[in-house]
């Protein structure tokens, strides 16, 4: 399972924080809410969008977003809890 993270609607905040330079790129973590420690999606993601997979249908995620110039790493923007499940209902191989 994997869902597409999108940082279209927060890119201005990311951005405004590292202002000065052009991003050069984003980096992307994943929290399980059931295990509780962050992990690395992406640390090269050059588009406002990214496919984070793996996920556990029916598991509570948040994720964070930091945007990275010649001068640093911006402070993370955390979204709201997502629950992963399939867009289509039950996956299509559990008959």
């Amino acid at each position: 399972m994997f869902i597409r993270v999108y940082v279209a609607q927060e890119r201005s905040k990311v951005d405004l924080i590292v202002s000065g330079s052009d991003v050069s790129n984003y980096i992307v973590e994943k929290r399980d809410a059931k295990i509780g420690n962050w992990t690395l999606v992406t640390s090269s993601a050059t588009r406002p969008t990214c496919k984070c997979s793996g996920l556990i249908s029916g598991n509570e995620y948040t994720f964070r977003v930091m945007a990275e110039n010649r001068f640093g790493v911006s402070s993370p923007l955390l979204s709201d809890t997502v629950v992963a499940k399939y867009p289509f209902g039950k996956w299509a191989g559990a008959v």
